[in-house]
């Protein structure tokens, strides 16, 4: 599977397509927003088809074609804010976690140091801007 992952991104970066990775729970947590889910709600197929549905106001989907729709939205709305369409206070608090996430320690060894772990810091790790690289 990590071959099949690595030829596919290989793929994506000659075409020059623009990338990002997300996780299952990530894509997940954004649909459980989407349909207003309680925070420890387990979502299962059933319920990325809902909100599916709901984000593109109906139609027949399949669990599939419902996960891949969540995570096409969710990777847009991280370009639009990457690219400047959006800014931060159009995010929803799940988006603004997982987009802009920082966290600064105020106790122990690590006191003052910050970590920042969303995903704009993350160039080159998780997202990648190929489309936008200038030509070779």
């Amino acid at each position: 599977m990590y071959g099949l992952f690595l030829y596919s991104a290989e793929a994506l970066e000659e075409e020059k397509v623009d990338t990002v990775f997300w996780s299952p729970l990530q894509v997940k947590a954004h649909a459980r927003e989407t349909i207003d889910r309680p925070d420890k709600w387990k979502m299962d197929k059933a319920d990325m088809v809902e909100a599916a549905k709901v984000d593109a106001q109906g139609g027949r989907w399949n669990h599939n074609e419902a996960d891949a729709y969540l995570a096409g939205v969710l990777s847009g709305r991280f370009w639009d804010l990457l690219e400047g369409v959006i800014t931060e206070a159009d995010l929803t608090p799940v988006e603004l976690n997982y987009f802009t996430r920082t966290h600064t320690f105020v106790r122990g060894k690590k006191a003052g140091r910050t970590v920042r772990t969303g995903m704009i810091y993350r160039e080159q790790d998780r997202f990648f801007p190929w489309g936008s690289s200038p030509q070779e």
